[in-house]
């Protein structure tokens, strides 16, 4: 092989190639479509990212770190346009002739020609991405605030490493295929779907092997100014690996060809021999290591699980030194207080970090036996340890901790699951704790300290006793350019830090990195901002907010200070952390961890790195002078609600409060912590609703580049802050209408259940949200808080059960009835039916003012206590209402105006929904002498029989129409450009059942869709099944089938759960009746419908099924097939 003729026949090819037309088209082309993603992510950064955290990983710094696969195949493709005619041009051109003229062998003329294509396309990526870098450095310099540079280690590891070895090694397939075939179509089939096949394999694997079948090595790290990546060893085997399956397939195409070159074909055939078995050697050993890495946690949880250790440690302080050498080594050397419970006195079982090297353990200064494997600290005492006494345990150890340990018990662990997105990954971060020389982040999760007992992730471990201990470290690090954030108090010393906890905490972190730190007081608390030196823009536009922001966080703060529910700490310090840090934990449960003892964690892809000012700016055009300051404020605060899973900041207020000091214990332990969680969080104002891994795996892939994310996050006419539709989808899916009917037939008594971890998870946060709900209604919000500070207080540093807090509840007067009775221990639900409205007016008030009275009757059919509020007008609502099992009342308000139609607020019911119950006749009442009744009586109605009526949640309902496709939509790059995210959707009876979001929209238009409508009919739970007609003369059939028991003239009704403001415009429905041998065609006029029950018509039927069908429409409109009724005459 000689190189100067290689680089001759790369010379030619460049040459030639550069002469064609498709070369320049597919420049175009691809130049196009990078540049595009590019500029897509530029005005995310401006227009999107300063609404919401969870966006910022999609501004351009971070563009790389994200690479849809679709881009390298994009490059893939021009490769097999530019080489599958390699032989016919060789022939064409007479090339042949040339190469026997010149003492050139086949590879050497196939190894040029795969450099000299490679060569070109590479070119075009580095100019593509210069031209990006350049635009973002240039719009740095000049101050244009819409473009950024992209990260540099990203660039030096896609044109480096990724970029060639992808090119090589699919130029050499293609010229192999051309070589070897010689069928210019048959080429480019085997290339193509080659390629198309790679690509699916990426899109499909799980994340923990990026590293290995993906071509961009950014894919498996987190680009970051903050702790920059090179490639680990893995990727660059692979890229090597790669490379030599290029040099393979070249060396089989010079074989391949028919023209002889005189090389030694037993030579070359060896060489391909080896190479190809070097390149799957090291491609084994590369995937081999990874599986290892993720084997481990197996191991891990093997060992936690099979341990029969059932003792109690209760650490009481936790002393000591800390020694942090960032990137290098971790020293630890803690005395713990402790005690612990007979089955515990002669062996202690810890966890502690496998990465750690165990030096020295002694208990009450002496040496004792111990054993440590996969994270297991055993300890045997020679004699009982006393069990009324305290005692003293010294550990020293070193090493750094292994981030993999971290939350190795998780119930879903997205990182080797194919099902979990790579967006969901980005989100949530991926490394347990951070050990660099420029960023250190020790995670309680961790376990870099001692943790007493072993992980156990399933559900009973959450019945456990939290341990609470007090904290005085001394910490000392290496790096004196780095400044300690710790949970609980960290102040400077002449040598370090010290670390002391104000009352027990749950838990210890400690962070370290180049920080600049801004405060504010208000009152005793100090709020504290902690951004690395590098992100500091927005602490300036803080400051400029000082005396603004410290107002209205007194105002926030109002609802719980004023009855004694303050923060546990004296600061809490909100701190940027690096976006691979995992912020979301481990058990069943996966909570967020965003909230820790006096931290508040912030990735630096959100608010440290947003365009904020760009927002405050918008803000600033559409607002007068006076308004711009609050106005700026609410920015603040609306931007971290918007924010997904745990980038959400305004759920870690109530954690703040609440789980940081105390914890329940036993039975409906985990119940209790969240409903006490969804009480504090209702001050706040802001979208609420707990945070469930699963409900931000559903909504992770809308952050992707694309027009959408752009769409969705801002307001078009005014660039203001908009609800953020992907924020009120993720708290959408966890009331979706699958969990209600879950929730109709499991309780929170049968936990843990045989449905899995998820099913039980998501049952306990709706419920517990929905008793909450109902407490909340049925109680002051002074009476809670004051009940809520009381308790705190009590159980500070310590566990309640639930009888601790039914205990203190009944001292407050506290309504618990059935909320903390019936519903929390029954698996049955209420469900209420409810009269028509009547209203009647009675006499004027004293001003001589007219007086209404709307009443309705309401009865609890179910056989579990019901809880109701009803809502008339804008905002008017009644108290609270109870109503027994299998009994009524009747609620009557009293208005200056007419409210012919209420709505009542069922909470946990069968109802699911809020509901419209109008007036039968549309006629007042006169009553000119009587008063007003009470809001509640007891009343003894019924419903009546009414008929019989199908609605469309009865199995009576069909609908005839092909299977709708209701997978979310692939997350494919560019491809979803074009196309609206669509999300996963349920089905319920082969019905897409869907909400009110834009994520939420039907599959097909033109297919029957449910959703739910609170003036559709329904016995409990109202919903309505509608259809766009496209073609009014062909839709797909809805059929309504009732069973007539007997022969004789039945009345049909059609009920309508919309009226059109325009009669004109309501279209005609079509319908066919069948009865026996029967059938009739009905017409539904547009002119005549109205809301509620409409007459069709009588007819004479005979005993058995009766079939309603809807079949057209007068005009292209959206039709409803809600509910139909027979009533004999």
């Amino acid at each position: 092989m000689n190189p100067s003729k290689i680089a001759y026949v790369m010379a030619a090819e460049l040459r030639t190639s550069r002469k064609l037309a498709r070369f320049w088209t597919a420049v175009v082309a691809l130049s196009v479509f990078s540049l595009f993603g590019y500029l897509l992510s530029c005005l995310i950064l401006g227009y999107t990212a300063p609404y919401s955290p969870s966006i910022g990983a999609s501004t351009p710094l971070y563009l790389l770190g994200g690479i849809d696969p679709t881009f390298f195949l994009a490059f893939q493709l021009a490769a097999v346009l530019l080489l599958f005619d390699a032989s016919q041009r060789q022939e064409r051109n007479r090339i042949d002739e040339v190469l026997d003229s010149k003492p050139v062998t086949n590879f050497e003329y196939l190894a040029g020609r795969v450099l000299g294509i490679s060569l070109l396309l590479w070119l075009v990526v580095v100019l593509n991405v210069l031209a990006m870098e350049c635009v973002g450095l240039v719009s740095n310099a000049i101050g244009f605030r819409y473009a950024e540079p992209i990260q540099l280690h990203s660039i030096l590891n896609l044109l480096l490493l990724d970029t060639p070895a992808t090119l090589l090694f699919w130029s050499s397939f293609v010229v192999f295929l051309s070589a070897t075939l010689r069928i210019r179509f048959v080429t480019v089939v085997l290339a193509i779907a080659a390629m198309f096949a790679w690509f699916f394999l990426v899109l499909n694997v799980p994340y923990s092997l990026l590293s290995v079948v993906s071509a961009s090595s950014n894919d498996s790290l987190f680009v970051s100014d903050l702790v920059p990546e090179f490639p680990h060893w893995q990727t660059l085997v692979v890229r090597l690996s790669t490379l030599v399956g290029a040099l393979a397939l070249v060396a089989a195409g010079a074989l391949a060809m028919r023209r002889r070159d005189g090389a030694s074909a037993k030579m070359v055939a060896a060489a391909a021999s080896v190479a190809l078995a070097v390149c799957a050697g090291s491609y084994t050993l590369s995937f081999w290591d990874n599986i290892r890495q993720f084997d481990a946690l197996q191991e891990w949880r093997e060992a936690h699980g099979s341990l029969a250790w059932s003792g109690s440690i209760d650490i009481q302080v936790m002393e000591g030194t800390v020694q942090i050498d960032p990137g290098r080594r971790l020293e630890i050397d803690l005395e713990v207080t402790l005690s612990v419970d007979a089955a515990a006195a002669k062996h202690l079982v810890f966890t502690l970090n496998p990465g750690m090297t165990i030096d020295t353990v002694e208990i009450d200064n002496q040496s004792v036996s111990h054993t440590f494997d996969d994270g297991l600290l055993q300890i045997r005492t020679p004699t009982p340890l006393e069990l009324d006494s305290q005692h003293t345990m010294r550990v020293v150890a070193h090493g750094i901790p292994n981030p993999r340990f971290a939350y190795f018990d998780s119930a879903v662990d997205f990182l080797t699951d194919a099902h979990v997105q790579a967006r969901s990954v980005r989100l949530f971060g991926k490394d347990g704790s951070v050990f660099e020389p420029n960023f250190v982040a020790l995670m309680p999760g961790a376990y870099w300290y001692p943790v007493p007992g072993t992980v156990r992730g399933d559900f009973h471990a959450t019945q456990s006793q939290s341990d609470f201990f007090s904290v005085d470290l001394s910490v000392h690090i290496s790096s004196r350019n780095l400044q300690l954030v710790a949970t609980g108090a960290s102040s400077k010393t002449d040598d370090g830090y010290k670390v002391s906890s104000s009352g027990p905490v749950p838990e210890l972190a400690l962070f370290a990195a180049d920080y600049k730190k801004a405060s504010i007081e208000v009152g005793d608390m100090v709020f504290s901002m902690y951004l690395h030196k590098r992100h500091t823009k927005n602490l300036n536009l803080l400051d400029g907010l000082g005396e603004e922001l410290k107002s209205q966080i007194q105002v926030w703060l109002e609802p719980f200070t004023e009855y004694g529910l303050t923060f546990p700490h004296d600061e809490i310090a909100l701190v940027e952390v690096p976006n691979r840090l995992r912020t979301v934990g481990g058990g069943w449960r996966m909570d967020t961890l965003s909230a820790l003892p006096g931290v508040v964690l912030m990735k630096a892809q959100g608010f440290p790195r947003t365009q904020f000012n760009l927002a405050l700016e918008f803000a600033g055009r559409q607002r007068s002078p006076e308004e711009v300051a609050t106005w700026h404020v609410e920015l603040l605060s609306q931007y971290f609600a918007m924010g997904l899973g745990s980038d959400n900041l305004w759920s870690t207020v109530a954690e703040q409060m609440w789980s940081h000091s105390t914890a329940a214990s036993g039975q409906y332990a985990a119940a209790l912590d969240q409903l006490v969680l969804k009480l504090l969080a209702s001050p706040t104002k802001t979208p609420s609703g707990f945070f469930s891994v699963y409900s931000t795996f559903h909504v992770a892939n809308t952050t992707a580049v694309s027009p959408y994310t752009l769409m969705y996050g801002s307001d078009p006419e005014g660039w203001t802050p908009s609800e953020f539709e992907t924020r009120e989808e993720e708290i959408r899916y966890g009331v979706r209408p699958s969990l209600w009917r879950h929730m109709e037939s499991n309780g929170l008594s049968g936990l843990p259940s045989s449905h899995g971890f998820r099913r039980d998870l998501e049952l306990m946060l709706l419920k517990s949200s929905l008793i909450a709900t109902g407490l909340l209604s049925a109680n002051d919000w002074e009476q809670i808080a004051s009940w809520l500070s009381d308790f705190r207080y009590r159980f500070a540093g310590q566990n309640y059960t639930y009888d601790d807090l039914i205990v203190s509840a009944e001292e407050h007067n506290i309504s618990i009835h059935p909320f903390l009775t019936d519903w929390l221990h029954e698996t049955r639900l209420p469900a209420f039916v409810t009269s028509p409205v009547t209203v009647v007016r009675i006499s004027d008030d004293e001003q001589g003012n007219p007086r209404y009275q709307s009443s309705i009757t309401v009865r609890n059919v179910g056989a579990v206590p019901g809880f109701i509020r009803v809502r008339y007008g804008g905002a008017g609502r009644t108290r609270g209402i109870h109503i027994e099992a299998d009994s009524a009342k009747t609620v009557t308000v009293t208005t200056p105006s007419m409210w012919d139609s209420l709505f009542v607020m069922p909470h946990l019911s069968l109802n699911h929904l809020p509901f419209s119950v109008a007036s039968s006749s549309g006629s007042v009442q006169e009553q000119p002498n009587a008063e007003s009744a009470p809001v509640e009586q007891q009343s003894d109605w019924t419903p009546k029989e009414e008929g019989i009526v199908v609605d469309d949640l009865d199995p009576g309902f069909t609908v005839f129409q092909p299977s709708p496709d209701v997978r979310p939509s692939a997350n494919i790059g560019p491809f979803d450009w074009f196309r609206e995210h669509r999300l996963e959707v349920e089905l319920e009876g082969g019905i897409p059942t869907w909400g009110q979001g834009q994520y939420s929209s039907p599959t097909t238009s033109d297919l029957w869709n449910r959703r739910p409508d609170s003036r559709a009919y329904g016995k409990f739970r109202r919903t309505t099944t509608w259809i766009w007609v496209r073609d009014p003369k062909s839709i797909h059939t809805a059929r309504f089938e009732a069973d007539i028991p007997e022969a004789a003239l039945w009345r049909l009704e059609y009920h309508m759960p919309s009226p059109w403001y325009r009669r004109q415009d309501a279209p005609s429905y079509q319908l066919v009746v069948e009865n026996g041998n029967e059938t009739w065609d009905v017409e539904l006029e547009g002119e005549t419908q109205q809301m509620g029950w409409n007459a069709l018509g009588e007819f004479n039927l005979q005993a058995g099924k009766a079939k309603v069908d809807v079949v057209g429409s007068s005009r292209r409109s959206t039709i409803f097939a809600d509910a139909i009724r027979w009533t004999k005459n």
